[in-house]
């Protein structure tokens, strides 16, 4: 026959159960990060005594962690620190990952905590997704970066700059991706024919997507005896993160623009004329 104190010794039983299972119940949050990033993560600083347990893992496998673990932190190879007392806090350096683009890239931290070497629970995991972006960049295409011209050349077109970050994610409604440059001539005798391609500083184009184009004049005329120069060059770029604008060093296109000779008109020793 089952006792009062069987019962209840048996309910503390399923109650401790109970408790266990809530306490694994796991509690997810996410951000967003650079690649290539060091970044600290941390809990609330309990007990002296109190244990954690942390696992890292990432598409690409983290550069570094600040304490020894085990698993390389890779795809379904988790970087496992073990339960240490007090430990709150570690630093992950994260991989560039080798391919910057306007994708992002995946990661997470999970953090456990228990009150000593002989608890029979763990709290809940506190889970972090970590989606890694580039950082942003504006490069003009390799293609052709230098164009030579005759003065009143038809040009028309666009030059394509190619870009690296993260696009809008639809909270703005705005593009993600912002490049400021800048127009110049070396001399004013060279002058810009049409509405598109003006001189002058600080001029904007922006995208979402993973190109933006700037537009070229429709010609250049120079009146000059020499060659001059037409330059668009890169400043800064900006994507959806609050972190930019980023300069960009070192991104010029260039048109050439030649003088178009006087040929003069044709003179004849043979030439008649009427009377």
């Amino acid at each position: 026959m089952k006792t009062k104190k069987y019962s209840l010794v048996k309910k503390a039983i399923l109650a401790s159960a109970m408790m266990c299972m809530i306490a694994g119940t796991a509690f997810a949050q996410t951000v967003e990060e650079r690649k290539g990033g060091t970044s600290t993560y941390s809990v609330a600083a309990g007990a002296p005594t109190d244990e954690y347990r942390w696992t890292i893992e990432a598409d690409v496998a983290p550069v570094s962690v600040s304490v020894a673990g085990t698993g390389s932190g890779g795809p379904g190879d988790p970087y496992i620190i073990d339960w240490t007392t007090d430990l709150t806090s570690i630093d992950v350096e994260w991989a560039a990952d080798g391919s910057p683009d306007i994708a992002s890239t995946a990661g997470n931290v999970t953090v456990q905590k228990r009150l000593n070497a002989a608890a029979v629970c763990a709290s809940p995991v506190q889970n972090m997704d970590i989606s890694f972006w580039s950082l942003p960049s504006a490069e003009i295409d390799a293609a052709v970066t230098t164009l030579d011209v005759c003065s009143g050349d038809a040009i028309d077109g666009s030059i394509t700059i190619n870009l690296t970050g993260a696009p809008d994610a639809g909270q703005s409604g705005n593009d993600g991706f912002e490049v400021i440059y800048d127009v110049a001539v070396d001399d004013p005798l060279l002058t810009v024919s049409g509405t598109d391609g003006a001189v002058g500083d600080d001029q904007v184009v922006t995208s979402d997507g993973a190109t933006v184009t700037i537009d070229l004049p429709d010609a250049l005329v120079n009146t000059d005896n020499v060659m001059h120069t037409y330059t668009i060059t890169l400043n800064t770029v900006e994507d959806d993160f609050d972190d930019g604008p980023y300069p960009v060093a070192g991104q010029v296109y260039t048109i050439n623009v030649y003088p178009t000779p006087t040929t003069g008109v044709i003179q004849s020793t043979g030439s008649l004329t009427r009377r």
